[in-house]
């Protein structure tokens, strides 16, 4: 049998493929025209951020805020970062760009579709008010470049004293209190130098000061304090005489603002004592700082008495009954009552506004 074959030399073959339709014909094609062909990458059509817009919340001027995460994702294909990202506009060196060890935006950073790179934003406001800024992704992406808004708002703090105001409350003449402490707090962004500590009287009736510093306590003079730290001094109420006294502690220093003044207040009372109140308001008095100021105890009252409640200044007191109605003595006031209402329920106690 003889066999046939078909000669390449110098042409090239074609080999035809036929093809079964569904109408039952058959059709020849190249076999080039059935070949697939891996389509080239497709630019991004966006990176969109994960954020439209980064807002820091209030910092203090010259102070770092926690760091923010802008995360841009590839769609629709591949996308090259070109350049670094960059921050402009009106306060550019408010805000300060990093990037995480792996997966950070820079520069020949190449991503698929699908793919993230992350952006670390921080803000330092170097003045008060609101801060603005943007930041800029320069990419192979259609929409590039790719923008988001910065903005932060700067408060100064003011160097000052804490607590603005110290109240020691009542304290029995002749004794000391507690000591407590007040702060000299630096709020601003450098480092300040105390150079002394000292405490003004500020009622005019005093024979000698009612407030003293704590021997030993002062952390303050002639130190230094670092932004957002503070120094401390112990203070203690010896009152001088009876009712309110006043005095201020004061900070020298090279902060802003200085001398630094806060106000320290006391009421000064008689010595400890009590008072009882009997039923039919009759008071008995104990110790020498219960003085007697006068009782119900000879007048018939129309509900009995339930309680009673010294004034700040241990100076009177005033005494209640179940209906409400109110009897006052020595320097306490009379501020109304419920005698004339008719109640629900009986009173059973009353408490001082001090």
């Amino acid at each position: 049998m003889q066999r046939h074959h078909i000669a390449t030399t110098g042409f090239i073959a074609r080999i035809l493929a036929l093809a079964l339709l569904s109408s039952g014909l058959l059709v020849a094609a190249a076999p080039s025209s059935l070949a697939t062909t891996a389509p080239a990458l497709v630019p991004a059509q966006t990176l969109p951020p994960n954020v439209t817009g980064t807002s820091f919340p209030v910092q203090t001027v010259g102070t770092t805020s926690p760091t923010q995460t802008v995360t841009f994702t590839a769609t629709g294909g591949g996308v090259g970062i070109l350049a670094t990202p960059t921050v402009t506009g009106t306060d550019t060196s408010d805000f300060a760009l990093s990037f995480p060890p792996s997966g950070g935006c820079v520069t020949g950073t190449a991503l698929l579709s699908g793919d993230t790179c992350t952006i670390w934003v921080a803000f330092t406001p170097t003045a008060a008010g609101v801060r603005t800024a943007t930041m800029t992704v320069t990419d192979t992406a259609t929409d590039a470049p790719q923008e988001v808004a910065l903005s932060g708002v700067g408060q100064v703090v003011a160097t000052g004293v804490s607590p603005a105001v110290l109240n020691f409350y009542n304290q029995a003449i002749g004794t000391t209190s507690t000591a407590r402490a007040v702060a000299l707090v630096n709020g601003g962004p450098t480092t300040i130098t105390v150079s002394s500590v000292g405490l003004i009287t500020g009622t005019p009736t005093s024979s000698r000061p009612d407030f003293s510093i704590v021997p030993g306590s002062d952390t303050c003079t002639g130190q230094q304090v670092a932004p957002n730290a503070a120094c401390t001094v112990g203070i203690v109420f010896s009152p001088t005489a009876e009712g309110s006294r006043t005095g201020f502690i004061y900070f020298v220093d090279n902060g802003t603002g200085s001398p630094h003044l806060g106000l320290l207040l006391g009421r000064g009372v008689h010595t400890a004592g009590y008072w009882l109140s009997a039923s039919d308001g009759g008071i008995f008095a104990f110790g020498p700082g219960a003085s007697f100021f006068g009782s119900t105890g000879s007048i018939k009252l129309n509900q009995p008495i339930v309680g009673i409640a010294a004034t700040p200044d241990s100076g009177g007191y005033w005494e209640v009954a179940t209906d409400g109605g109110i009897f006052a003595f020595g320097d306490a006031g009379f501020c109304g009552s419920t005698g004339s209402i008719t109640l629900n329920k009986p009173i059973v106690g009353m408490a001082p506004a001090l």
